[in-house]
């Protein structure tokens, strides 16, 4: 039987982080490592490109006040996600 510590926990505390961290890896494309982040942003820029096309066709464009600054956010946000998506 395992003796209890004389420490006091505060209810708060937390254990230490156990899992170990991944360094995200490179890949080699034409005797060039470039970021595995690369790929991702190549993905994003292919579903932006859908989007836009599906968001111009639904005419949402027409109450949007500066449609390029509006396209520049949702591509920075569909990136943002896809990155933390693939190196969480």
């Amino acid at each position: 039987m395992k003796k209890p510590s004389l420490r006091p926990r505060w209810p708060g505390r937390r254990q230490p982080f156990k899992e170990k961290y991944v360094m995200p890896r490179e890949i080699a494309l034409l005797d060039a490592l470039v970021p595995s982040l690369f790929l991702v942003f190549l993905a994003s820029v292919v579903f932006q490109v859908i989007l836009d096309r599906v968001l111009a066709w639904c005419g949402v464009y027409r109450y949007v006040w500066h449609p390029p600054l509006f396209r520049l956010s949702c591509f920075v946000c569909i990136f943002g996600v896809c990155g933390l998506l693939a190196l969480r």
